[in-house]
């Protein structure tokens, strides 16, 4: 842009110059039409320059070291003509902040992209705070106000910790606290305080005493994944790749879990994929993390998996 502003102070120069030099009525012409260029130039583009607006798409979600771009599109709701566009993003992952300025054709439809930085796993943010349109012949530019930002999750590649993963065993069926409806039940003698609808009529006279159903149900589960501190991006990526294997095998054996980083309070509840893909999403953007503690999963653990940098191991005890 400031080739072409160059160039036309140099034309105007020039023509001045002709024009001062010449008494011929073509230097007058000259001179007046290139002092022209400058008052057109904004006629005619004005009207295409403050009505561009971009559009901005990118993939919720990366696999590490995948392949992906943001893209950005020209959009204009007329068929007014503009020049090229300027659009600065500012980028800001979980190891490092910086600046990308893009160009952009300033016709509508234009498209410009960007690569995602998918070497670790991050949660990186992409934002929009102005652009800037251009005239057709880039004497002047007009910012436009435009807010915007996306944000990609990287997700670390799956890898299994050294050594097996002992599965915790299953529990049996215990009485459902406040009684309920039940796929499963168990016959017991009447004791004070049961409900009348609990009781088994035709059972209770065949034995000449009063015989209550009792629903059943599994006991909440008491599984933990416990996650240790990184403090590098590579060790980041080996222990959120295990943790990801792990509740991977686990949700595939219907065994919904808990998983909690370092000593944090924070304990999210896994019962499938896609708490899985949230929990990862807020183990690298503390930014979002928030209290997540279920009831069931204030008391003692009975299997524990514990994973750091090393490898893993299982086995019972609180976290």
């Amino acid at each position: 842009m400031w080739f072409h502003r160059i160039i036309y102070i140099f034309m105007l120069a020039i023509s001045g110059l002709f024009f001062v030099l010449s008494p011929s009525w073509f230097a007058w012409y000259f001179f007046i039409l290139t002092l022209l260029v400058f008052p057109f130039d904004i006629i005619i583009s004005l009207p295409g320059m403050i009505t561009r607006r971009l559009s901005v798409s990118a993939p919720s979600s990366l696999e590490q070291r995948e392949m992906g771009d943001i893209v950005v599109t020209v959009q204009s709701p007329g068929r007014f003509p503009s020049g090229q566009l300027r659009a600065r993003l500012l980028v800001k992952g979980n190891d490092k902040a910086y600046v990308r300025r893009l160009k952009i054709g300033g016709a509508r439809g234009s498209r410009s992209g960007a690569p995602i930085d998918t070497e670790h796993s991050s949660v990186t943010a992409f934002r929009f705070k102005r652009f800037w349109a251009s005239s057709l012949l880039g004497l002047i530019s007009v910012p436009v106000p435009f807010r915007h930002s996306v944000t990609v999750l990287v997700l670390p590649l799956s890898v299994k910790p050294p050594g097996d993963v002992a599965l915790p065993q299953t529990a049996m069926l215990r009485p459902k606290p406040g009684g309920g409806p039940s796929e499963e039940h168990d016959l017991r003698p009447y004791r004070e305080g049961d409900q009348i609808k609990t009781v088994h009529w035709k059972l209770s006279a065949k034995h000449d005493s009063l015989i209550v159903r009792e629903a059943l149900a599994p006991p909440s589960h008491s599984r933990l994944i416990h996650v240790s501190k990184w403090n590098r991006p590579a060790d980041r990526d080996l222990i959120l790749g295990r943790l990801r294997w792990v509740s991977n095998y686990l949700l595939e054996r219907d065994l919904p879990h808990f998983v909690k980083f370092g000593e944090n309070l924070n304990i999210e509840e896994i019962s499938g994929y896609d708490d899985l893909v949230n929990c990862l999403y807020h183990a690298l953007d503390s930014a979002s993390r928030v209290a997540n503690v279920s009831a069931s999963a204030r008391g003692r653990f009975t299997w524990v998996y514990k994973i750091d940098a090393s490898g893993g191991q299982s086995g019972k005890g609180s976290a």
